[in-house]
């Protein structure tokens, strides 16, 4: 209780966004019995399952956080948060089409994902019903084209920057060493924590 009023808590509620009429309520239900069976075989229970209308809007502005350089006083945050969104993934025959790997699992020995409709199929195929017939499985890689190049670059980035440090870090000594033979005691103790 709170003060007069009482505090109810409702269980985790999975929404699914669907185009609008684009799904039967007997389709809905079906569904929505299928993930709660599946969420048992994993002991999670208490989860509701919800549908709603929704209408995707691609974003065309900036990503919410660019990485920045590893001498930004605020890196180690920045870094968090761009990680924070997910994985990057691709169709392995459309590479160029990236999206994000959303919640993930293990089951046995086969991983499973969540993730948006238009990251392995065609933007005009839309929210319209799949079932996955008998024939070859769509291949899933971990970073598409740009996403791989991002991270290459990332550690070529890294590299240059720890060798900058060490050519820094090597002048500072040999200045260092120079006072230090020439009898100055500051010199010496910086000397010794280079």
């Amino acid at each position: 209780m709170d003060g007069d009023r009482e505090t109810f808590t409702s269980h985790v509620t999975i929404w699914i966004g669907v185009l609008p009429d684009s799904i039967t309520s007997n389709t809905a239900f079906e569904s929505s019995q299928d993930i709660l069976n599946l969420l048992k075989k994993l002991d999670i229970n208490d989860i509701d399952v919800a549908y709603r209308k929704t209408v995707t809007h691609p974003l065309t502005s900036p990503k919410l956080l660019v990485p920045v350089s590893d001498l930004h006083p605020l890196k180690d945050i920045i870094d968090w948060v761009t990680t924070a969104l997910s994985l990057p993934i691709a169709g392995l025959k459309t590479l160029h089409m990236q999206g994000m790997l959303g919640f993930y699992f293990q089951s046995n020995n086969d991983l499973y994902s969540i993730t948006a409709c238009h990251v392995l199929f065609p933007t005009e195929q839309g929210n319209s019903p799949y079932t996955y017939a008998t024939g070859p499985k769509k291949k899933v890689v971990l970073m598409g084209n740009r996403a791989f190049g991002n991270f290459l670059a990332s550690i070529q980035a890294k590299i240059g920057n720890l060798n900058n440090t060490i050519t820094i870090l090597e002048k500072h000594a040999a200045s260092y060493k120079k006072k230090a033979d020439a009898g100055n005691v500051q010199a010496a103790t910086d000397l010794a924590t280079t």
